[in-house]
């Protein structure tokens, strides 16, 4: 994003109201990537700063949303070759990879994923063909479902088991999540935030994860709620009502950040 000019008050509101919208989700995107908050954090602001300077073009384009996406990876891929930190994604993860978090999560159509990736759209075709491959490919986890609400945590089931997943255990509470995790240890949590006696989706998965580190994905109905940027935040976090191929992705990329390819 090159050559500034100053831009008309209305505009720089709209530029900022929009900017303000896909902001959660740029984040959650980096931090789903690259599997460190930091970093992930450190590529958003820059793309904020670049915004500072850009190009009244931006403004009225018709979509920022994927100009912001294509900027960050480009930032993403520099931070890397500028520092000794060495990511779960950008220098590892396959571009298939990044075709399912951005098709099956942020919900980007094939051309804008193509554009975002800066590739051809045949040759995103060709990878849309491996991504559900890709998405049970690393084998069995053992997987703990932490939801009150029984419709949703069917469907999470059915979602987990046919990805060829083990499922350890069911809780709708923090003490019924506790109690499963103690009998089987799982390698991967499904936690939603609020549980039906008013306990802590969160509270129960940092007391797991204390005792046995496993990686989380968090779904929640107001992700806003965990993407301030004041606490750490989850790496992984799918919005309500979700769509089934988004869990599929998701779950693909936290076991690949968590335990690699498994070749």
């Amino acid at each position: 994003m090159h050559g500034s000019i100053t831009m008309p008050p209305h505009q720089r509101v709209a530029l900022r109201r929009r900017v303000r919208t896909a902001l959660p989700f740029l984040r959650r995107f980096a931090r789903a990537l690259t599997g460190d908050q930091r970093l992930a954090d450190t590529a958003v602001l820059h793309v904020m700063e670049d915004l500072l300077i850009a190009s009244v073009e931006l403004a009225t384009t018709d979509n920022l949303k994927a100009m912001l996406y294509r900027r960050l990876l480009v930032i993403l891929r520099d931070l890397v070759r500028q520092t000794s930190v060495e990511p779960g994604a950008v220098g590892r993860t396959p571009l298939v990879r990044l075709v399912q978090l951005l098709t099956m999560v942020e919900g980007f159509s094939p051309h804008e994923a193509a554009d975002i990736l800066e590739i051809e759209p045949e040759t995103l075709d060709t990878l849309r063909t491996e991504v559900m491959r890709v998405a049970g490919e690393r084998g069995r986890a053992d997987v703990l479902i932490i939801e009150d609400e029984p419709m949703i945590s069917m469907q999470l089931e059915a979602v987990v088991l046919e990805l060829g997943h083990k499922i350890t255990g069911m809780a709708a509470t923090q003490k019924q999540a506790i109690a499963a995790a103690r009998v089987k240890q799982p390698q991967l949590i499904l936690s939603d935030v609020q549980l039906a006696d008013g306990s802590s989706g969160i509270d129960a998965v940092g007391e797991i994860t204390r005792e046995h580190p496993a990686p989380v994905i968090f779904i929640t109905a107001y992700p806003e709620r965990l993407l301030t940027g004041e606490t750490t935040e989850p790496l992984f976090l799918i919005t309500k009502p979700f769509d089934n191929d988004a869990v599929k992705a998701t779950i693909s990329q936290a076991l690949f950040l968590s335990f690699g390819d498994g070749s």
